[in-house]
Formats: C-alpha cells, structure tokens, sequence
C-alpha cells in the first residue's frame, strides 16, 4: 500500500503511551529491578513494535524512549546502525531531546542526503531538524536543507522550503512559486504552504482554484481564504485610494478603460514604487521580462540585425551575418521606410523594433532605401530564432590571444572557454580579455569566466546580503585556470559594470593580470528576481538583495575599478565629426568603388593600412578635392577605413572582431603584452607602438637597465 504523501501533521506526544512507558518504568524499579538493567531490552521492545509502524503511529515512541533517561543513550546509538528508516527517525529524535546531538546529526544527515529514504521520512526528518535549534544552528544542516530545495521529489523541495520559510529565510519563497505553477497535487501544496507561511497574498488566485475541491487541501484552502491576509504595508490605504480616485473621477475616462490601460496605471505604480530603492531594482512587465530573456539567453525570434537610428531614419547598423535579414539582401546602413506597410518615421524606434521581432516562421514585409538606389525595394523575410554569440575571438599579430565578452549570459563561460582552448592550441603566448562596455549580466557566468582565468581555489567574489535573510556567500575557482601562466590584460572602461567589474576585479586582486583602459561603472550591488504569483508568473521584481566584495575585501559601489595602466580612447574633435557628415556620402561612393574593384586589397587595409592615405587607389586624389581646413588627410583616411570596413564585412558575411589600428586601449595592451613577452623585435602592424606610448617606452627601458645593472659582474678567469 502507498504510504500517505502529505506533508506529516503537526509531531505531538502521545500521552497514554507516555504515561504508560512511565509505569512500566517504576513498575520495574520497585520489584527491585535496576533501571539500567531493563534500559536495553526496553529499547528493543519499543523499537520492535514501531518496525513496521507509520510515522505517525511511530511517532509516540519518541516519549516513552526520551523518558528511559540518558542512560539509554549507549543501546540508542547501537540500535541505530541495524535501524530501518522510520526506527532510525525516532532514534535520531530521542537522542536530540536527551543532549545527543552528535550521534543524531549523523544520523539526520543520512535521512536527508539518501535518495532512498522514502520521501515522507526525509519531510518528517527536515522539519525535525528545522525545529531543533542545536541543529539548525550548525552550518552542515542550513546547507542540506537548501540542497533539498533541489530534491527529485517536489514534496520533499516543499517540505524543506516551509522549514526555511519558518526560520525566516524567503529564498524558498521563489522555489514554492515555480513548483506552484504545476497544475496538480504538487502546486496545490506549495500554494497552501505558502499561505500558511504569511504569503496569502501571493497565492489568492490559486487558492480561489482550491477551495471548493472536497478535499482536505480545499478545506485549508477555505480556512485561509476566510481568514484573509492580515499583512499589510504603510500607505497601503493610501494607494487603494488613490486608484479608486483615478478610477472614478480622472477626465480621460477612455484612459482607463481596457486590461491594456489598467496594466499600464499598475506598472507605472509598481515602477515608482520600486525606483525609490536604487537604480538597479526594479519592475519588470511581460515585455521587459520578454527582453530581458532575450538578451541573457542570446536569442530571439526576428530578422537578425543590429539596428538603430542615423539621420533621424531607422537603419540596420549592421546584419547578423547568419541571420534572414542578411541572406535576403539586407545590408549595413540599409534605411528601413516602412514594415509591414507602417511608415517607421511615425513609429517609435522599440515599436519598430516589435514589429520586426515575431515568432520563427512568419513573415514580415520591408521597405528598404540603400545609397545609389533610384529607389526603395520591398523584401519579404522570414523570421527565425536568432543567436547570438556572447563572445568573439580572433588570433592577433604576436600569437596574443583576445576574446572580447559582449555581455554574461546562460552560455558565457562555455564560449569562452572554447574560445581560450583554440586559441592555446593555435599558440598564444598571452590573452587580452576585452570587457569594454559589458554591462554585466549573470553573477554565475562571472563566477564561471573567474574560474577560467585563476587558479583553482582562488576567491573570485564575496557577497553579503541582508542579516537573516541572504546568507554570505563565498564564490572560489573550482576547476583551475585554462590560460596556465600566460600574460593576462584585461580591457575596461566606463561601460563595463557588475558582472565585468568582479572578473577584473578579481584578476586585478589576485594579482593574475594587468587591468588596462579607463575607470569601471561601480556597480557592487547583486540582483535576483522574484516571479510574482499576483501576475500568474507574467511579470518579476528585480531586486538588490547583497553587495558583492572583491577578493581583497574592497567593495567598488560608486567607486569602480581603478586600471592599472589608465588610457582612453582616441577621441575625434566634434567639428571634425561635422566636416566629415557633410562629406559623408562621397566617401561612401569612394569605398563602395574602392571594394567593388580592389576587393582583396581591402579586406587587407581593413585590418591595417600603415596609416598611409596612398595605400588607397584614388584617396589623395580625393583628398585633394575635399579642401576643408578643419580636416586634415588622416581624419579622411580613418573615414574611408571605417566604410570599407563595413562593407568587406558585409561581402564576407562576417564581423571584424578587433581593431588593431586605430583602438588605442587594445593596442597599448598590445604592447604592454609583447613587452612581458620580452619580445625585442615588434610584428610589423606594432613597430610604431614604442613612438605612441613613449611614457610607456621609457619605464620599459628603465627597467631593462635596472635589470641589468642587477646582474653580477662578469668575472675574469
């Protein structure tokens, strides 16, 4: 027969089987019977008839062993080793209620940790140790009872999750609500749960699915719905009248009518309530849930393209190379008119966005202007699910090895990994790590990237969070490095936050790498988000629940990551960005001519041109004509560069991962990497690097004379 799956009732002490262990004792000792001689032939009688006993029927043994007295505890323990598991339960409870709590942790630890225990004994054996506090207290225990969060056995996720919720720990909260939304026993029991635990609230809605069932569960449904959730918050009141107010006498009644309308008056609520905690909670609706997936998963249903607005018109920045959009014809700088017949100059740019993203396998209709074109042509494309890669790697001149981090999504770590082994096994003698404008993401995939880069053990990131709520946390380096011993440099700058800012942190620390470019963000706070119920699970609330700490114990909220190595990009004057718009598309007919008929040539200069103008067929010819004071020929050049750039990749169907000209910050890692390489002969596109990074050139040299001024006099023989 089955044994009954609901959570065990409340543990009480039988009290007839009690008194009767209690006469029996003093029955005993005045027929002049020592106690102590009876003890263990008690303990096995007692045992003996729970054996094949229920929880609950077993349960008042707990009593009449307790009540033996401590001398019982030696037949206790050598009963348990041979015990089944409802025996050793009672065993394990018997020895805690007489001051044993050793023996018994052990053997609670083996209730909870074998899968083969049946479930209700690991439930029964959970709370026994949720309600002991000389349990609860040790660390061992607070751990395996999150560990059963993940148990195969939902009733046994829902047990331990109560048992957390009751010590005050509400990150079973998010647990019960993902097993909630099952549509059987297993979320009826987790709704129930959670109400009974002061979350009614959260759980009305299922509750109201539960209450007329002639079950017990609809009869503690009822119960809980009669009783109402008494919790409330200050200006509760408040904003229920406010929204009547609206509701009621706002003028714009059309407003508010409609679920749409109503959705937008409970964001906006939602939003301000949470915008008053820090720039980094917040509330997220079913769009910016759906947005939010996109962009950690790196996948989306669409076109595929980056796109953006240029000139005041929506423009493909630039196609995803494996995407629909690019092999029906659509190109970088490409002007989309219209979609689906909608004129995009009257649309928003995220409601442009919207229409072009859609479900794999429909169809949306363009109209696109491209320069030269007598004009627009509609193409038809059929969405897809487009990936997108977190990571781009190439092979630089020098054997270095750079791996640029777009963002910290679900597959980071992997991809970066792969990235680090290719290009070990292609030689690298050193790795640049690109974190430039990585905005952060998952605290896990940083966690995984760290792991990457140091040595097994090392302590990437520390966390603290609220007393009594989030536990500390610390996150080592569990697998070792895969870059070994290699020059490491990390690349950052003001874009580059949380998840960006605990790698290079980390590095910078531990003392691994160099940290080159310009101060980070300052973002020192982690996020988690919250499913709300209320909402069936369509919407979250992002909230900061702890700070993290570097490994040396520096928090860098509002202060960021100082570089090692400080330098920032080369930046153009802004009148000679308005003298090269006005040129703009003259230069883009002259590379459109200058790959249409020197393609190879191209693809060559895109990499690096010396920065000599006469590389490119034509271009002093044109430089000649321009005749703008306020540029000079190697603004031009840059421009023209630029434009091939974009137009070799879109021929080629694949991006440029680097810049190795005209990026400053990479080139004076660059240098920075053969200089620890201690390489004396430079690869030809860095023989000018010692000519732009002077400052640089000089400590090098510096140091290279002090080394050797450090070495012994030769001797003579």
């Amino acid at each position: 027969m089955t044994r009954h799956r609901e959570p065990v009732p409340t543990l009480c002490i039988g009290l007839l089987k009690s008194a009767a262990a209690i006469v029996l004792a003093a029955a005993w000792a005045n027929a002049g019977v020592s106690a102590g001689e009876r003890r263990p032939n008690r303990v096995g009688e007692t045992l003996a008839a729970i054996r094949n006993a229920s929880i609950e029927e077993a349960w008042n043994s707990v009593s009449a062993l307790s009540a033996l007295g401590s001398g019982t505890v030696p037949a206790l323990t050598d009963a348990l080793e041979k015990a089944g598991p409802v025996e050793k339960l009672i065993i394990a409870k018997a020895l805690t209620e007489l001051g044993e709590t050793r023996r018994a942790g052990e053997a609670f630890t083996f209730l909870l940790l074998d899968k083969s225990v049946p479930s209700d004994v690991r439930i029964a054996a959970g709370r026994v140790v949720g309600t002991t506090p000389q349990l609860l207290a040790r660390d061992e225990f607070r751990d395996l009872l999150y560990n059963m969060l993940n148990a195969e056995d939902p009733y046994v996720c829902i047990a331990s999750a109560e048992v957390l919720l009751r010590r005050g720990e509400t990150e079973a909260v998010e647990k019960l609500l993902r097993l909630m939304a099952r549509k059987d026993a297993v979320g009826e029991e987790a709704a129930l749960v959670l109400a009974e635990n002061g979350y009614v609230s959260l759980v009305g809605a299922r509750l109201l699915e539960i209450w007329n069932k002639p079950t017990p569960n609809g009869r503690r449904a009822f119960l809980l719905l009669r009783s109402g959730d008494s919790s409330t918050f200050p200006g509760q009141a408040v904003l229920k009248e406010i929204y009547e107010n609206v509701k009621n006498y706002y003028v714009d009644a059309e407003e508010l009518v409609g679920e749409e309308n109503e959705e937008k008056l409970i964001t906006a609520t939602a939003r301000g309530l949470i915008s008053a905690l820090d720039p980094f909670s917040s509330y997220l609706n079913e769009s910016d849930v759906k947005d939010m997936d996109e962009n950690i998963g790196g996948r989306y249903g669409g076109i595929g393209a980056y796109v953006g607005m240029h000139n005041g018109i929506f423009t493909i920045i630039s196609p995803i190379y494996h995407g629909p959009a690019y092999r029906v014809g659509l190109r970088s700088m490409d002007q989309v008119l219209e979609v689906d017949g909608k004129d995009t100059t009257k649309m928003r740019f995220f409601e442009v966005v919207k229409n072009l993203k859609g479900q794999p396998g429909t169809k949306v209709e363009v109209k696109v202007y491209r320069g030269g074109w007598a004009k627009p042509r509609d193409f038809a494309i059929t969405r897809e699910e487009i990936t997108i890669d977190s990571v781009m790697h190439r092979m630089l001149p020098g054997d270095i090895g750079y791996i640029r981090l777009i963002r910290f999504g679900d597959t980071t770590t992997g991809e970066c990994g792969n990235a680090i082994r290719e290009m070990r096994r292609a030689g690298a003698r050193a790795f640049i790590l690109d974190l430039r404008d990585n905005g952060g993401g998952l605290l896990n995939e940083a966690v995984g990237v760290g792991d990457l880069l140091l040595d097994e053990g090392s302590l990437i990131v520390r966390s603290e969070g609220r007393a009594g709520v989030t536990r500390p946390r610390e996150y080592r380096a569990r697998r070792g490095t895969l870059v070994g011993d290699k020059p490491l440099f990390v690349l950052v700058n003001s874009g580059s936050a949380s998840a960006s800012e605990i790698v290079a942190g980390a590095v910078q620390d531990l003392k691994r790498g160099v940290v080159i470019g310009e101060k980070t963000y300052g973002k020192g706070s982690v996020q988690t988000l919250f499913d709300l119920a209320s909402t069936q699970f369509r919407t979250k609330v992002r909230l900061t629940i702890a700070k993290y700490f570097l490994p040396n114990g520096r928090s860098i909220h509002g202060t960021g990551v100082e570089p090692d190595i400080v330098i920032s990009p080369r930046e153009m004057a802004p009148w000679k960005l308005d003298a090269l718009v006005e040129i703009e598309d003259k230069v883009e007919a002259l590379a459109a001519k200058l790959v249409e008929e020197h393609l190879d040539k191209m693809d060559a200069l895109s990499d690096y041109d010396y920065r000599e103008t006469s590389r490119y067929p034509g271009l002093d010819d044109f430089l000649a004509a321009v005749k703008d004071p306020r540029l000079d020929a190697d603004d031009v050049r840059r421009f023209v560069r630029g434009i091939v750039r974009r137009k070799v990749a879109d021929i080629k169907g694949k991006a440029f991962v680097a810049d190795i000209e005209e990026d400053t910050v990479l080139r004076r890692a660059i240098y920075a990497a053969l200089s620890k390489l201690g390489d004396k002969e430079l690869p030809e596109p860095y023989r000018s690097l010692a000519q732009e990074f002077p400052e640089a050139a000089k400590e090098l040299a510096e140091a290279a004379a002090d080394e050797k001024a450090a070495e012994p006099a030769a001797v003579a023989p």
